[in-house]
């Protein structure tokens, strides 16, 4: 990743993630989004680095650095989904993700309903 940048549109967040195309000479670089869509929890932290312990980090598989990983099981979004019904909202099945940017040395964590990657665009 060459730069990760992120920003609020209506109930979405979007992370916005320019990296350099090496397979393709064609163009200088490359860009992907992810949207999570009707987003009710974002955070940006230092990684590695302290974060609050939301959930159990066995859970997440040893693989997952730099991956997008959904914690299907996840305390945290069952909180916000009981938050929600208590509200009447019709919030109720709100999901807990988490990705890392090693470059960027970032980690988000999210809670949203769903989570949308885009294709690749290229630029010169």
């Amino acid at each position: 990743e060459n730069s990760i940048n992120f920003y609020s549109a209506d109930k979405d967040t979007i992370v916005v993630i320019e990296y350099d195309t090496k397979d393709n000479l064609e163009f200088d670089y490359a860009r992907r989004k992810i949207i999570f869509e009707s987003c009710s929890y974002f955070m940006k932290s230092s990684f590695p680095g302290p974060v609050p312990n939301i959930e159990n980090i066995s859970d997440r598989p040893s693989e997952s650095l730099g991956d997008l990983v959904e914690f299907p099981s996840s305390q945290f979004a069952k909180k916000w989904n009981e938050h929600y019904a208590r509200s009447g909202d019709p919030y109720s099945s709100l999901k807990y993700y988490e990705v890392s940017f090693m470059s960027e040395n970032i980690l988000l964590r999210v809670i949203a309903e769903n989570v949308i990657l885009t294709k690749e665009e290229f630029f010169n």
